[in-house]
């Protein structure tokens, strides 16, 4: 991904998974932190969906903080990134009443 820009506006997954960040869109998932290993090894690049052998929802398979593989569905990582955005904008709304 060396001549292909980063799309803008990336949302970082942290905690539950900080090496990757999702577009605003909710549509792609990137690798931001480049594995130390692997096939990949220092590389920035964007997450393949599969479909899922028993439905029709696409997932990614990701190395979360533990280090284990996991599939998780763009549903999943959607929802994930508007509670977090939901939490922040009540938080926000919280201190404005306070001051």
């Amino acid at each position: 991904m060396s001549d292909e820009q980063l799309p803008e506006g990336l949302i970082p997954l942290a905690p539950e998974f900080p090496d990757f960040a999702l577009t605003p869109d909710g549509m792609d998932v990137y690798r931001v932190v480049p594995a130390k290993r692997g096939r990949r090894a220092g590389e920035v690049y964007r997450l393949t969906a599969h479909k899922h052998p028993r439905g029709l929802r696409y997932y990614v398979c990701m190395n979360p903080a533990e280090g284990k593989r996991k599939r998780v569905s763009f549903e999943a990582l959607q929802r994930l990134v508007t509670n977090r955005i939901k939490k922040s904008d009540e938080a926000v709304g919280q201190s404005d009443e306070e001051t």
